[in-house]
C-alpha cells in the first residue's frame, strides 16, 4: 500500500487500490521461531522481542507516501515496540510537508518466499480514514501482481478484505476480491493468516478458513509489508469522527514453507473434488468425508483394487539433504465396518530419495494390523537420518496386502518435520568441502575424516592454546515453543593418540535464547574427561523444558581447555528433537486460544487459570457423570512417543486440586506409562497415584512414574489421568509435566537403539520388581534374581548383557546365562 517516492501511483477504484513498485533483489533468510504447524516447516519469525525494532528482519520507511491520495508521512519514529509487540503509530503531526504522520516497514531485500503460509496476529486501527494492511509484492519489481492479506477500513472496523491482483497496468490488470466480516478486529488481537499454494490463495482468520481465490495465483517470491495509511480513495479521509493516536499493534509475524501439502486431506483442489491434492496415489485409495480425525476429510486406504500380495496408498516428496533427522507422525483408524483381516497391516514410512528418483532405504512404523483397536484414532510416529545422496524425504502411508484378506484402514493428519540438520556430520554442503554444512563451529572445531561412528565424517575438538584456557566447539539453532520438552544427544570419543589432559572436559548444552538469540538459560551435562575411556563412542544426553520466552534452542557440543592441556575429542550423531508438546500448558498453539495445545485428550478437560505452579496456566481434568446410575467414563490427557523393548523412561508431572473443587470419594489422578504394540494395544501400563481426598489442597506435588519398555513394544503412551467413581466430584490440576529417557542403570541416555547400559541386566536390587536397578551391581542382585527365577518372576526376563537379544517374555536358561555373564564381569 506505500512505495517510493518516484513513482507515481494509479488511482484505485472504490474498492480496490492499484499498485506497482520499484525493482528489487531478495534473498531468502531463514530465522524461524515458533516450532512448526503441521504439514509446515517454520522459514521467518518476528515475535518482536527485541527493545528496538529487528533491522536485519525489516525496512524502515522514511517518505511522503505518494499514492492512492494517501494523506500520511511515514516516519521512523512511529515504528516502536512495546511490550514485546510492535506498534505503528498514526498520528495528527506536521511532518514533511503532510498533516498526518504513520508507519511503514518491509523485509524487502531481506526476506522472500513464493509459497507457503504467512501469518500475522494484531490488533487493528480503526475509525474514518484509517487503513491498515497485512500484504506482499514480489521481489522481481513491477506491479501487479499483489497479495493484500489482511486490509481493514477504519469506519468498517468489523470487516476485511482480501485481495489478489494480477494482469498488467492499465491495459489488462484485473483482480479478486473478497471479504470477510467478523468480530471487531479493533477492540482485541486476531490472527490473519494467508495459505498459498501453486494453484489457490487461501485467507485464514483466527485458525479458520474464511475465503479463496484460485484466479492467476502468483508463483515467484513475495516480500512482506506492514503500515497504515491515513485517507486515500479508497477509505476516504479523517474527520470529525476520527480519533487519533491510532495503535496497529502486531504480536508476531511468522512464515512456513509446506513440508507437506494438504496434510489433513482438507483441500479439495482447483477444481473442487476431492483428489487428495498434492498426494500421489496408489492401489485402492480414495478420499473419504465419512470418517476423520479433523476436518472433514480422510484417506481410505483399502483392499478394493488392491492387487493379492499388493499395496496401496498415498505419497508425497519434500527436499531432503544427507544426514537430516527427520519424524513423520499420522493418525490411524480401523473400522469396525470393514476391519483389517488376515495378515493385512498398515505403516507409516520414509523412504530416502535420491537424484535419479531411486529409493536409497526407508524406515518404518507400524500403523495397524487385524488385531488393532477398533473405531479408534492411534498414531503412528517414526524418525529417520536421511543417508548420503538423499535428496528428497517421501512419506508413505502404506497398507499391504499379502494375501487376499480384506479390509480397510483411513489416516488423517499427516506431519513431516526436520527435526535436525546434518546430524551424521555427513553433508559437506553445496560447495562439496567438508564444511559442517548447518552447524556452526568455534575455536577449534573441524570435520575430521578420523573415528566417524555411523557415517564418514566426525567432528573433532581440541583446544586453541590460550594461557587463560579456551572452548571450541559446534552449535545448531533449534526453533521451540516455551514449555516444549526437548532431549539433545550426541555420540563421543576421547582417542588414544591424543588424551585429554589436565582438567579438559567436553560438555553437551542446550542453551533456550529468546527472539533475539539472548541467552535466558543453559541446561548442561559433562562427558569427557582425562578419565574416560578411550577410542570408543559414548552416549550422552540431556533432556529439559524450554522457558518462558524461549524462541530459539541451541544445541552446543563444546571442548574445555584448561590453560595449555593437551587432547582432543570426536563428536557425532549429535541431534536435538522434541519429546513433548506443551509440558507446561502455555502453548497456546498457532491460534493462541487452547492451553491444551499438542494434548489429545479423553472426557472432561480445559486449561485452568484458578492454581498454576508457574507460568499462566495448568490442565484440569475431571469427571464426566455419563449416566444416571454414577458410573462414568476417565478423563485425561495423553501424547505418544517412539519406545523400543528394555528403553526406560522415567515421567513426572505435578498434581494439585483446590478446596472448593477438592477430590471427593473415591476419585484419583494418577501419571500413567502406558506400552503398546504394533497394533496399538496396550500390552502394559505402569502408574504412579498423584492425588486422592486426602491429598492437600492448594499445594503441587510432584509424582513420578520410572518403568522399562516389555517385550514388544513400539510407543509408548504418557497419560495424565483423572478417574472418577459414582457421582464423586472435584478436580485434578496438572502443570509442569516431563518425560525422559534412562539408561536401564537410570542414568539419561541417548535415544539410539544401540545405547545400551553394559551393567543393566545384572542390576537388578530386588525381587517383585519393587526397587529400580541402583548403578551398583553386588550381592543383593545375585540374591534378588535367584529368587526371581525360581519363581519365574518376570523381573528375571532379561535382555542380553551386550544388549543384542532382547527380553522375550519368558523367563528361562537364556535369562539365567545372560544374568552370569553380565554378573561375571563386574556389572
Amino acid at each position: 500500500m506505500a512505495y517510493p517516492a518516484h513513482f507515481r501511483q494509479p488511482v484505485r477504484s472504490a474498492r480496490l487500490l492499484l499498485l506497482a513498485i520499484a525493482a528489487g533483489g531478495l534473498t531468502a533468510s531463514a530465522m524461524g521461531q515458533t516450532a512448526p504447524l503441521n504439514g509446515w516447516q517454520q522459514t521467518f519469525s518476528d515475535e518482536f522481542e527485541r527493545t528496538t525494532l529487528d533491522t536485519a528482519r525489516w525496512n524502515v520507511a522514511n517518505y511522503a507516501a505518494p499514492n492512492n491520495g494517501e494523506a500520511q508521512y511515514y516516519s521512523p519514529a512511529n515504528i516502536s515496540i512495546l511490550s514485546g509487540g510492535l506498534r505503528i503509530t498514526s498520528e495528527r503531526r506536521n511532518i514533511g510537508g503532510r498533516v498526518y504522520a504513520s508507519g511503514n516497514i518491509t523485509t524487502q531485500g531481506k526476506f522472500s518466499q513464493a509459497y507457503g503460509r504467512f501469518e500475522m496476529r494484531a490488533k487493528l486501527p480503526g475509525t474514518q480514514g484509517i487503513w491498515p494492511a497485512f500484504w506482499m509484492l514480489r521481489d522481481s519489481g513491477g506491479w501487479p501482481p499483489e497479495i493484500d492479506i489482511m486490509e481493514l477500513l477504519g469506519h468498517q472496523p468489523s470487516t476485511m478484505y482480501f485481495t489478489n491482483h494480477w494482469g498488467v497496468y492499465p491495459t489488462t490488470h484485473t483482480w479478486d476480491t473478497k471479504s470477510f466480516t467478523g468480530p471487531n478486529f479493533t477492540s482485541d488481537y486476531h490472527t490473519f493468516a494467508v495459505e498459498w499454494a501453486p494453484n489457490r490463495l487461501e485467507l485464514y482468520v483466527d485458525g479458520v478458513k474464511r475465503a479463496t481465490n484460485t484466479s492467476n495465483v502468483p508463483t515467484e517470491p513475495f516480500y512482506i509489508i506492514l503500515n497504515t495509511a491515513v485517507g486515500g480513495q479508497w477509505p476516504g479521509y479523517p474527520d470529525a469522527t476520527t480519533v487519533f493516536p491510532q495503535y496497529f499493534d502486531v504480536k508476531y509475524v511468522r512464515v512456513y514453507s509446506r513440508t507437506l501439502f494438504n496434510s489433513g486431506f482438507e483441500n479439495y483442489g482447483p477444481a473442487n473434488n476431492a483428489v487428495l491434492e498434492g498426494w500421489s496415489r496408489f492401489g485402492g485409495t480414495s478420499a473419504s468425508t465419512t470418517v476423520f480425525r479433523t476436518g472433514g476429510n480422510s484417506a481410505k486406504l483399502s483392499s478394493v483394487s488392491t492387487p493379492i500380495g499388493g499395496v496401496a496408498g498415498v505419497f508425497q516428496d519434500t527436499p531432503a539433504r544427507p544426514g537430516d533427522l527427520w519424524r513423520a507422525t499420522a493418525w490411524w483408524l480401523i473400522p469396525t465396518a470393514e476391519p483389517l483381516t488376515g495378515q493385512n497391516f498398515c505403516t507409516t514410512n520414509i523412504e530416502w530419495i535420491d537424484g535419479a528418483g531411486a529409493i536409497i532405504s526407508i524406515v518404518s512404523a507400524p500403523a495397524g494390523t487385524a488385531s488393532s483397536a477398533r473405531d479408534t484414532w492411534l498414531p503412528s510416529l517414526v524418525e529417520g537420518i536421511a543417508p548420503v545422496n538423499t535428496v528428497s524425504a517421501r512419506v508413505v502411508l502404506k497398507f499391504t496386502r499379502p494375501a487376499s484378506a480384506a479390509g480397510s484402514a483411513f489416516v488423517d493428519d499427516v506431519d513431516l518435520q526436520r527435526l535436525a540438520v546434518n546430524t551424521g556430520m555427513d553433508d559437506r554442503g553445496s560447495a562439496g568441502t567438508s564444511s559442517l554444512a548447518g552447524w556452526t563451529p568455534f575455536g577449534t572445531a573441524a570435520a575430521s575424516l578420523s573415528f566417524p561412528r555411523s557415517g564418514v565424517t566426525a567432528v573433532k575438538l581440541s583446544g586453541r592454546n590460550i594461557a587463560g584456557g579456551s572452548t571450541s566447539g559446534v552449535f545448531q539453532d533449534f526453533a521451540v515453543r516455551a514449555g516444549q520438552v526437548w532431549q539433545g544427544s550426541a555420540w563421543w570419543l576421547a582417542p588414544s593418540a591424543e588424551p585429554l589432559a589436565g582438567g579438559n572436559s567436553t560438555q553437551m548444552n542446550i542453551e533456550w535464547l529468546d527472539s533475539g538469540k539472548r541467552n535466558l538459560a543453559t541446561s548442561a551435562v559433562p562427558v569427557l574427561t582425562a578419565a574416560s575411556p578411550r577410542d570408543d563412542f559414548v552416549s550422552a544426553s540431556l533432556t529439559a523444558v524450554a522457558p518462558a520466552n524461549a524462541v530459539w534452542a541451541r544445541l552446543a557440543l563444546n571442548y574445555n581447555q584448561v590453560g595449555l592441556a593437551s587432547g582432543a575429542a570426536y563428536v557425532e550423531d549429535a541431534a536435538l528433537r522434541p519429546l513433548l508438546a506443551n509440558a507446561t500448558f502455555e502453548d497456546l498453539g498457532p491460534t493462541e486460544n487452547t492451553p491444551l495445545y499438542g494434548w489429545s485428550g479423553f472426557g472432561n478437560r480445559a486449561g485452568d487459570a484458578t492454581l498454576v505452579r508457574g507460568g499462566a496456566n495448568a490442565a484440569k481434568i475431571y469427571g464426566t457423570f455419563t449416566n444416571a446410575t454414577g458410573f462414568s467414563q476417565p478423563s485425561g490427557l495423553s501424547q505418544v512417543f517412539i519406545a523400543s523393548p528394555n528403553q526406560r523412561w522415567k515421567a513426572s508431572a505435578y498434581f494439585a486440586h483446590v478446596a472448593t473443587d477438592r477430590l471427593m470419594g473415591g476419585n484419583a489422578a494418577s501419571i500413567v506409562l502406558e506400552w503398546l504394540n504394533s497394533a496399538g494395544n496396550v500390552i502394559r501400563a505402569d502408574s504412579t497415584q498423584a492425588l486422592t481426598v486426602d491429598s492437600p489442597t492448594g499445594v503441587y506435588n510432584q509424582s513420578t512414574v520410572d518403568a522399562a519398555a516389555p517385550f514388544g513394544t513400539t510407543r509408548g503412551r504418557l497419560t495424565l489421568l483423572f478417574s472418577q467413581t459414582g457421582f464423586s466430584s472435584g478436580a485434578a490440576l496438572v502443570d509442569d509435566v516431563m518425560l525422559e529417557p534412562l539408561s536401564p542403570c537410570g542414568g539419561p541416555i541417548a535415544l539410539d537403539a544401540t545405547a545400551v547400559c553394559a551393567c543393566s541386566v545384572a542390576d537388578i536390587v530386588s525381587g517383585g520388581g519393587v526397587a529400580p536397578g541402583d548403578g551398583v551391581v553386588d550381592g543383593s542382585d545375585f540374591i534378588a534374581f535367584i529368587n526371581a527365577f525360581a519363581a519365574g518372576d518376570l523381573l528375571a526376563d532379561l535382555p542380553s548383557a551386550d544388549g543384542t537379544q532382547a527380553a522375550d517374555g519368558v523367563v528361562d536358561g537364556g535369562d539365567f546365562i545372560a544374568f552370569i555373564n553380565a554378573f561375571s564381569m563386574g556389572c
